[in-house]
């Protein structure tokens, strides 16, 4: 899952955390404020969720900012 397109990893990571939290996509664009047709279209993925957004879902879903951030975007301790 490391190797894909940075948005279908993050639009995966977004549907994931939904089944997780057991929600539904219109709850999580709703309270991230985002319009549910505009959030529909990013998780095919055509376009892509902005940081803002991203921290609005991450609030929703309950998770931390980073994971939503694809593995070739995050910092290695090694290369710290």
């Amino acid at each position: 899952m490391d190797n894909i397109e940075p948005n279908k990893w993050i639009a995966h990571q977004i549907e994931t955390a939904i089944q997780e939290e057991r929600t539904s996509s219109h709850a999580v664009a709703k309270a991230a404020g985002i319009a549910w047709t505009t959030f529909q279209r990013h998780l095919i993925p055509v376009g892509n969720f902005d940081w803002d957004e991203l921290m609005r879902i991450a609030t929703a879903l309950n998770r931390p900012p980073a994971y939503f951030t694809p593995p070739q975007f995050q910092h290695s301790k090694e290369a710290a």
